[in-house]
């Protein structure tokens, strides 16, 4: 900037003794002062100084120049009013105090009015609005330590925003990123509900756990679903660690009742059960279902794979399992039971017994006989002394054995015959026109003037049907000598 102006040591010299300043000496002189009418700055006693703005109030109004030094072609700074958006159109300036560096930029702008704050803009669109020019920091703190680490900063990548918190050691420790697909972090603690996490994650409170809404509710003890869970039963789609002891999963109901309740759980690669498993309603599993102990179902029980129970399995309704099931202990089915491929039993829980009778005074009719000694029933299904139940579908063997007492006379005889769950004979032909001599192949006849006499039955059985003994005849069998015995030989589907 030309400041054409005498300084105040050549101004001195044209007025020194003796001597008689001219016309252009007089207003050189009254040039280098400041007019306060003409040159916009005024300084009345008790006031501030005053500076008026240099321009149309319609466009922007410059104020002040900081210059390092009077020949710079450009000042370092400007402070200016209602600087415009673009300088092509007066109409567009804002109201408001800009500050400008030597480029012409707005570094730092108050809008007037509402008092919003730009930096780097002067559109703040908020009380504090930072505009970046491609700079990839926009805001930081830095601590009061020699290592100045940004304890907190916000940048941009590529137009997207990034916040990041840092330790003392300049760790970036939680980062939350703009862009969606982009990585979001948070590498310490964080508690909700209380101040002192133990986890990475630590919710402590009593929240809302029954009568779901729209909303995910999660206490310290438990997770209530929302969203298409609004309206149900209410604990419907509950996970809870109850008083009782036992973590309860607790299906979403499909009204405001409870017993709509259901759970799918979809475990391609097989479901194994490692304590005790109870289904007090139907069990469908479209895979594998493994269970280490025991398992009980109080109604059907579907298994479109394999089923595998290490313990117990009961079973109060059907079973339906449409590959290998296998029972190493013990398999109770109070309903029907289908397999179509193999029913695998170890060795161990072979369903096999041998039982007699220990009083040779059970002469005349016995319905059913009553067999007081067990020599062995693996799988015990021979019950009450009385009966033996078919626990799965398959070809059983059976052995009736009489032998006569020492007191037994010539005339004396006594009759077996092997029944099937009261309705008739084992292997009777059911057919109307049927002899009734077909159930002799279920009968055993022995006169006690000749020696032991048995007979063995093979038959197929449903799981359910109900074996036993009646006795006719005019004597009793010996004592241990005469007995029962059956065995599976081989289970069906």
């Amino acid at each position: 900037m030309d400041i054409n102006k005498r300084n105040r040591t050549e101004l001195k010299q044209y007025f020194e003794q003796g001597d008689q300043p001219t016309e252009q000496q007089f207003s050189e002189f009254i040039d280098a002062g400041i007019n306060q009418a003409e040159d916009g700055i005024a300084k009345i006693q008790g006031a501030p100084l005053s500076i008026q703005a240099e321009g149309d109030s319609a466009g922007s109004q410059e104020v002040l120049d900081l210059f390092s030094k009077f020949t710079d072609d450009n000042p370092k700074w400007s402070l200016n009013l209602n600087p415009t958006v673009d300088p092509q159109e007066p109409d567009s300036n804002q109201e408001g105090l800009n500050i400008k560096d030597a480029t012409g930029q707005s570094r730092l702008f108050i809008k007037s009015g509402k008092g919003d704050v730009g930096i780097g803009t002067i559109e703040p669109t908020s009380k504090l609005t930072i505009q970046g020019k491609n700079d990839t920091s926009l805001l930081s703190v830095i601590d009061t330590t020699q290592q100045h680490a940004k304890v907190f900063e916000v940048t941009q990548n590529q137009g997207n925003g990034i916040v990041s918190l840092r330790s003392g050691e300049n760790e970036e420790v939680v980062r939350l990123n703009g862009k969606k697909d982009a990585t979001s972090f948070l590498l310490t603690r964080l508690g909700v509900g209380t101040n002192t996490p133990k986890a990475a994650l630590s919710i402590l409170g009593t929240g809302k756990e029954s009568d779901p809404d729209d909303a995910l509710h999660i206490t310290n003890r438990s997770i209530l679903f929302g969203g298409p869970n609004v309206g149900r039963s209410e604990a419907s789609a509950k996970i809870i660690a109850h008083d009782s002891n036992t973590l309860r999963i607790m299906g979403m109901s499909s009204d405001e009742s409870s017993s709509t309740r259901k759970v799918d759980i979809f475990s391609e690669g097989g479901m194994s059960v490692k304590g005790n498993m109870t289904a007090k309603n139907r069990l469908d599993v479209d895979g594998m279902l493994t269970a280490k102990t025991n398992m009980q179902v109080q109604q059907n029980l579907t298994i479109n794979g394999n089923i595998t129970a290490k313990n117990r399995l009961d079973v109060e309704g059907l079973v339906n399992a449409k590959t290998d099931m296998e029972i190493q202990q013990k398999l109770t089915v109070k309903g029907a039971m289908t397999v179509e491929k193999r029913i695998k039993i170890p060795i161990d829980q072979i369903v096999a017994f041998s039982v007699s009778i220990k009083d040779n005074n059970l002469s005349g009719v016995r319905e059913p006989v009553v067999f007081d000694h067990v020599n062995y029933n693996h799988g015990n299904h021979f019950n009450n002394n009385r009966f033996f139940i078919a626990p799965v579908k398959g070809f059983y063997q059976f052995t009736m054995t009489i032998s006569p007492p020492n007191n037994s006379s010539s005339s004396s005889f006594c009759v077996w015959q092997l029944k099937l769950n009261d309705t008739g004979f084992v292997n009777e032909n059911d057919e109307d026109n049927a002899p009734a001599e077909v159930g002799e192949i279920a009968v055993l006849r022995a006169r006690f003037a000749t020696h032991s006499c048995s007979r063995t039955v093979i038959t197929q059985l449903n799981a359910g049907d109900k074996i036993r003994i009646r006795q006719t005849g005019s004597s009793s069998p010996d004592n241990y000598a005469s007995g029962f015995e059956g065995i599976l030989l081989q289970a069906l589907t």
